[in-house]
């Protein structure tokens, strides 16, 4: 017998010794064989050793009384290794063993479901709920479930009754959230976000979306505060640093805006859309060049990416540069026809060519790919009427003035426009709904006393030059150096004169 084999026979006992006293730690039924190696198997799992969590597994799948929960164990393993047809396999061979597993059945749901066998999923999930009718776990995954199918309002049920089953099933809770989020329920999903914090104070998901509901309700110090707790909390979710970014850009803080631009990229996977943030930031801070090198850094992170090519498109229009803009927007154009922005920038920029029967076109096309783009009426009235078509102009700014009737902006623009043609008793009605609106937008008061000049001086009531002189003495006591008609008032007041 050699030294070697004597060797083997000694480390082989010494290991067996050691895995007798792990196994006495963690069986929980040391009589039931096939249980006890479950339990070994997920203990080695939670330890992170998972081929030889696998191993005790089958283990327990080849003893005489097997038990469900192996195979529901290896599914599981299965499921984390994205194998999911073997992992479909184990889930089936756990209900052969008891038909009355509704965990067995739940978890099969749940494989199906990232197989997007969405119906046999159903299926299962309804089977696992008349098994166990109050289990929270089930309707939570059965939730997730419809999630995935953007079925938010069925699944806004379900999560509804895990968190009825289970009031500490926090995870519902949060899916809630979201599905709250989705279905246009802030103020909910607000609720549900806080409730978490309040028990569970480093669910760092809670904190990011209570910071993005805070960004989308324009509180950018909020936003910012949560967001900043999010981050002690987690430091490699890419979207928290994005979000810090632009609640920095939205408050004027360029250096701190750039700077967690940079933590982000340096701690994260950055993907493309982090890029096409970071390059809109250096738009709004004016710095054109270096939005572009950017946006061409997501582009070379999916060639598809119609914003890269959109947004660079914007840049090139900002730099005055139309012809690299109007590639670029055309290149948005080519991956999808339908892009807002692309569409709407080449509109303005044969604005600014004087081409205005082909602005027209394109933002025609804006209006008809998305209805709430009503603001793009107003900018085919103004295209009609440089292109000289008043009646179309008059026309669209009629329809600009129904879907945006407190746009104190569209009231004035289409007053200039009347002006222009000599229309002064309609664009008096235009400029007093402005007034309305704000009675302290320096434009309006300019332009109502001088519709009102002009109709005083047509002879059409005194009611103008009383107007007039009313609106010319309020501008040069409030704003002094904004009246720019001096002349015309001077004119007024001599008239005035005259007549007394």
């Amino acid at each position: 017998m050699s030294f070697e084999f004597i060797k083997n026979i000694v480390e082989g006992i010494t290991k067996l010794d050691v895995e007798v006293e792990d196994y006495k730690k963690i069986v929980q039924n040391p009589y039931i064989p096939a249980i006890a190696y479950v339990n070994w198997g997920l203990h080695l799992a939670e330890c992170g050793n998972l081929c030889d969590a696998e191993e005790k597994l089958i283990t327990s799948t080849l003893m005489v009384h097997q038990t469900p929960e192996a195979y529901i164990n290896l599914g599981v393993l299965k499921c984390r290794e994205r194998k999911f047809e073997e992992a479909k396999s184990f889930y089936i061979k756990a209900i052969r063993l008891d038909r009355n597993s509704a965990k067995a059945f739940c978890f099969l749901g749940n494989v199906l479901t990232e197989m997007q066998d969405y119906k046999e999923a159903e299926k299962k999930f309804a089977h696992a709920s008349k098994l166990d009718p109050n289990n929270s776990d089930i309707n939570l995954n059965w939730g997730i479930s419809l999630v995935r199918q953007r079925k938010f309002d069925v699944a806004k049920q379900k999560f509804e009754l895990a968190c009825k089953f289970n009031g500490a099933n926090f995870t519902a809770l949060y899916f809630l959230g979201l599905v709250d989020l989705e279905l246009g329920d802030i103020h909910k999903a607000k609720e549900k976000f806080k409730m978490i914090i309040s028990v569970v104070p480093s669910h760092y998901e809670s904190f990011y979306y209570l910071a993005y509901i805070n960004h989308k309700e324009m509180d950018y110090e909020q936003s910012l505060s949560n967001a900043l707790k999010s981050l002690e909390i987690f430091t490699k979710k890419m979207e928290t640093y994005m979000l810090i970014a632009e609640c920095y850009m939205h408050l004027e803080n360029e250096q701190e805006c750039f700077k967690y631009y940079e933590l982000g990229e340096k701690e994260c996977n950055a993907n493309y859309f982090f890029y096409i943030s970071w390059g809109i930031s250096f738009q709004r801070f004016g710095n054109y060049q270096a939005s572009l090198d950017k946006f061409q850094k997501a582009i070379e992170l999916d060639v598809n990416n119609e914003l890269g090519y959109a947004y660079s498109g914007i840049s090139y229009y900002k730099m005055n540069d139309y012809d690299n803009a109007i590639h670029y927007l055309q290149k948005a154009l080519e991956i999808n026809p339908l892009n807002i922005v692309a569409l709407d920038n080449i509109g303005l920029i044969n604005m600014e060519r004087q081409n205005y029967s082909e602005a027209i076109v394109y933002f025609e096309r804006v209006l008809k790919n998305s209805a709430k783009s009503v603001e793009n009426y107003a900018k085919i009235a103004n295209a009609y009427f440089l292109d000289d078509n008043i009646p179309k102009s008059n026309e669209f700014y009629k329809k600009a003035l129904e879907y945006q009737p407190n746009d104190i902006q569209v009231h004035l623009d289409f007053a200039k426009v009347l002006v222009a043609q000599g229309d002064y008793e309609f664009a008096l009605k235009k400029l007093q709904n402005a007034y309305k609106l704000d009675d302290k937008n320096l434009d309006c008061l300019n332009q109502l006393f001088y519709v009102n000049y002009i109709l005083a001086k047509e002879n059409i009531s005194d009611y103008n030059i009383e107007r007039a002189m009313e609106v010319a003495n309020k501008l040069e006591k409030d704003y002094p150096d904004a009246f720019i008609y001096l002349e015309e008032k001077r004119e007024l007041e001599a008239r005035m004169n005259s007549k007394n």
